[in-house]
C-alpha cells in the first residue's frame, strides 16, 4: 500500500502525538481499567498511528494486540512500541478480520477522521458479545481557552473541517453506537493541563487561509509572553461501549 497523499491531515507530526498521548494517559488508563483489560485476550488498536498506546495495551492485556491503521507510513516507522504487536494496514470501513474476532477495541482521536456508518458497522461486526470499545475522542466545540489573545478555537474548527475531519465526531459516535445496540457510558476528562506551545505546530499543519495563519502567529506570540497565565484545554469524551 502506498503512503498517504500530501492532503491527508489525519496524522499530525509525531512529536505532537507523543505529547497528546501523554496528556490523555490518565483518562486512557482509567478507561482500560474499567473494562478490565487484564482479562482481554484479543485487542485491536484501531487507528493506532505511530503506536503511542500499543505498548500499554500489550503490557496490560493478556493476549495479542493488533495495531491497525490506514497510514502505512506510520505503521512502518521504527517506533519501539510496535515490537509487541502485529501491524496491519487497511481501511476501517472494511476491516480484514473475522466476525467476533476481538474482545476489546481501543481508539483515540480516531472518529475525528473516520466517523462513517460503515466504520461503526465493522466495529459491531468484529467485536464479540460483551466485548467493549473504549474511545478517547476530542470535543473541539467545548474547547476552553484564556485569555482571548491566545484563543484559536474557531481556527481549529475551520481548519479541521477543510481537512476533512468531523469536529462533532465524539458526540456523533455516542449516537451511532447506541443505534447499534451498544450499552454506552460517557465520561469527560477532568484535568486541565498546562497549556503547550506544541498545539500551534499541529494547527499550522492544517489548511488555513492567510488571515488565519496571521491569527495563529499572533496567538503563539501572545502565548510565549504569558504562558504561565494561559489556559488551553481540549475536552476529551471518554467512551465505553459494550456490545450486547
Amino acid at each position: 500500500m502506498n503512503d498517504a497523499p500530501a492532503n491527508d491531515f489525519s496524522l499530525p507530526n509525531q512529536k505532537f502525538l507523543v505529547e497528546q498521548s501523554q496528556r490523555s494517559a490518565p483518562a486512557r488508563a482509567r478507561l482500560l481499567r474499567n473494562v478490565d483489560i487484564a482479562r482481554r485476550r484479543s485487542i485491536l488498536d484501531l487507528g493506532c498511528g505511530y503506536g503511542s498506546a500499543v505498548e500499554e495495551l500489550t503490557r496490560r492485556g493478556c493476549g495479542r494486540v493488533i495495531a491497525f491503521d490506514r497510514r502505512f507510513d506510520a505503521l512502518r516507522s521504527e517506533a519501539a512500541a510496535f515490537e509487541s504487536a502485529f501491524r496491519i494496514c487497511g481501511d476501517a470501513c472494511r476491516l480484514p478480520f473475522a466476525d467476533d474476532a476481538f474482545d476489546l477495541i481501543f481508539c483515540q482521536f480516531f472518529f475525528l477522521w473516520a466517523n462513517r456508518p460503515a466504520v461503526f458497522d465493522e466495529i459491531a461486526r468484529v467485536l464479540r458479545k460483551r466485548g467493549a470499545l473504549t474511545a478517547v475522542e476530542p470535543d473541539f466545540g467545548g474547547m476552553i481557552e484564556y485569555p482571548q489573545a491566545t484563543a484559536t478555537r474557531d481556527i481549529w474548527i475551520n481548519g479541521l473541517l477543510r481537512a476533512g475531519a468531523d469536529v462533532s465526531a465524539s458526540r456523533r459516535a455516542i449516537v451511532e453506537l447506541r443505534r447499534r445496540g451498544f450499552d454506552v457510558e460517557v465520561g469527560l476528562s477532568d484535568r486541565i493541563e498546562e497549556a503547550s506551545d506544541a498545539r500551534f505546530d499541529w494547527l499550522e499543519e492544517l489548511p488555513l487561509d492567510d488571515e488565519e495563519r496571521k491569527k495563529v502567529a499572533s496567538a503563539r506570540s501572545a502565548y510565549k509572553k504569558i504562558s504561565a497565565e494561559t489556559i488551553a484545554h481540549l475536552p476529551l469524551l471518554l467512551i465505553t461501549a459494550t456490545k450486547q
